[in-house]
């Protein structure tokens, strides 16, 4: 232990030393707060290494030893089909397969919005709708690769997502009709980001449209959740569908005398 104490003390006075030369330093307090934020951040990531590295060197065989039993326990498959086994480590690495997808899904949709899009001088609703059919198909190419690739066959467990989509069809019938009414709305467009609706009792301007509900903003600014299959299955009155000027009726009455 004498060794990590060491370390940890010398990392320990060299931060405050660099914190001080900092705090000293002729800059804006702005870039003073964000050099010594990462400068703890520098710090804490050597602590961490450090303790890593001589818990290797002292336990080293027995950590490797716990490592495999530990790895052979969490990779023994609870469901198999077919060639696919599904284990804890396969549901572990699905996560990072979905977070790179979605990565991908916004990278190629801000290329293509500053890159393609610009040149074309589409609409916003158009672009709106490309994009976001764009970014779907990105997500779903990269996912289907991701899963391939860390060993699940999809199509050995088309019979399991069949009967796993029948219950949950049955659970989630709501919220399976508000993404089909999502996508209707991107592709027909009958109300686009910034319009003046009016559905039932709630007028607003629309601020985002999302897949499974849209975001409106009242004019007492109150936001409003609408979800999208309300949308679709009423009549909704688009002050801005096609020209945002409009004729308001203002009933004045005059006095007899």
């Amino acid at each position: 232990l004498l060794p990590w104490f060491l370390v940890l003390a010398s990392i320990r006075l060299v931060f405050i030393a660099l914190r001080r030369l900092v705090r000293n330093a002729q800059w804006r307090e702005e870039v003073r707060d964000n050099v010594i934020r990462r400068m703890r951040l520098i710090t804490r990531l050597a602590a961490t290494l450090t303790t890593v590295i001589l818990l290797s060197r002292l336990l080293g065989g027995e950590i490797a030893r716990w490592a495999k039993t530990a790895y052979r326990i969490l990779n023994q498959p609870f469901f198999v089909s077919g060639t696919t086994e599904v284990s804890v480590v396969t549901l572990v690495l699905v996560i990072p397969v979905f977070y790179v997808a979605s990565w991908l899904g916004r990278a190629t949709k801000n290329m293509f919005e500053i890159g393609l899009v610009d040149r074309l001088n589409l609409d916003p609703a158009r672009q709106f709708s490309m994009m976001s059919i764009l970014r779907w198909a990105v997500m779903t190419i990269a996912v289907v690769i991701g899963l391939s690739i860390i060993g699940i066959n999809l199509s050995s467990l088309a019979v399991l997502f069949g009967v796993l989509g029948i219950g949950v069809g049955f659970g989630l019938q709501g919220v399976v009709g508000n993404m089909f009414a999502g996508l209707v709305i991107i592709f027909a467009r009958p109300i686009k980001e910034g319009d003046r609706i009016l559905i039932g009792d709630i007028e607003g301007t629309v601020q985002t449209i999302k897949f499974i509900h849209t975001v409106v903003n009242t004019i007492t600014n109150e936001t409003i959740i609408i979800p999208n299959k309300d949308l679709t299955e009423s009549n909704v009155f688009n002050y801005s569908y096609d020209d945002p000027s409009i004729v308001v009726c203002n009933p004045v009455q005059v006095s007899y005398r």
